[in-house]
């Protein structure tokens, strides 16, 4: 019997990094609002997401480190009321996007069907 699959190093695959990032610019942010806000943030953070792709990478390494769905969803919800003051998304906007990421950090397909 093996093990579970190691996804440790996810947030270090180009693939799915790009993947969350398309599904984030699509699902969560389709009219740019949010990334506007992040790419012109007044934070001296250096390491504060600015774009799509930096969104995506705090996720994947969220998620490799053994983060769950429901912190992936909070993440986006935080960072919306950050750079917008206010939440702007619900659950059922950030959930699917939380659980195609959970799926592609683990290697599972996006076919609801796959094992």
């Amino acid at each position: 019997m093996t093990g579970p699959r190691y996804h440790g190093k996810a947030a270090f695959d180009a693939t799915v990094v790009q993947t969350i990032a398309a599904a984030l610019q699509a699902q969560w942010d389709a009219d740019g609002e949010l990334q506007r806000a992040a790419a012109t943030r007044g934070s001296v953070d250096e390491t504060a997401p600015r774009t799509y792709a930096d969104f995506a990478l705090a996720i994947a390494g969220l998620l490799a480190a053994g983060g769950s769905e429901a912190e992936v969803s909070g993440y986006l919800r935080r960072e919306e009321e950050q750079l917008l003051g206010a939440p702007r998304s619900t659950g059922k906007v950030r959930w699917p996007i939380a659980k195609l990421a959970w799926r592609v950090v683990r290697g599972i397909g996006r076919d609801e069907d796959t094992p």
